[in-house]
């Protein structure tokens, strides 16, 4: 029987997984934050943006990732409860992801937006999907601190969920096609 290494040399095997981003943060300046705070994720996000801009700037891009952050609604004015909650559900349609994270906005003395709030933890429970909260508020009462946004960037990596590819090997000699190597290639004790 062939060796394992002496057989690697003899045969090529050639697989590309899909391409998958681990993460992607989307939004607003708070998702900003926590893309600085977090860069290892591919971010979308511009200061003050709407829910409507952002949608009509990054409409056309690919969102799709292990885990996906999303920080909007802090900017939308003028909007019904009704046109805030079917904006932003326009955008949770867009997303390709089986872990999505929803950003509330703060809701404090200085800063309120309620409906922003109100959709957050409607579109995250309707989806099953996850909420964090604004934490470590600086003085404007609505941007995290440096500090608030380091805490909700691990927060966010603590709840991330890894996404493992494993290769579909060649059919064995018995024409199975198996994960892993064929355990006919696998050494005997």
């Amino acid at each position: 029987m062939l060796q394992p290494s002496k057989l690697a040399k003899r045969v090529r095997i050639s697989y590309s997984a899909p391409i998958m981003l681990e993460c992607i943060i989307l939004g607003d300046s708070i998702a900003k934050g926590i893309s600085m705070a977090y860069p290892e994720c591919k971010s979308y996000s511009v200061v003050g943006i709407s829910s409507s801009n952002w949608s009509k700037t990054f409409g056309h891009v690919d969102l799709k990732a292990a885990t996906v952050v999303v920080s909007l609604g802090t900017n939308d004015k003028g909007l019904t409860l009704q046109e805030q909650l079917l904006q932003i559900l326009s955008v949770r349609d867009k997303i390709k992801s089986s872990n999505i994270i929803w950003i509330n906005p703060p809701c404090n003395d200085i800063f309120c937006n309620k409906e922003a709030n109100y959709v957050m933890q409607s579109l995250s429970t309707m989806f099953s999907d996850t909420l964090i909260e604004t934490v470590k508020l600086g003085k404007d009462g609505i941007h995290p601190t440096a500090d608030g946004y380091k805490e909700m960037a691990a927060l966010i990596k603590a709840k991330s969920k890894p996404q493992t590819v494993l290769p579909m090997w060649p059919s064995d000699r018995w024409g199975q096609t198996t994960l892993g190597p064929p355990t006919s290639l696998l050494p005997q004790n």
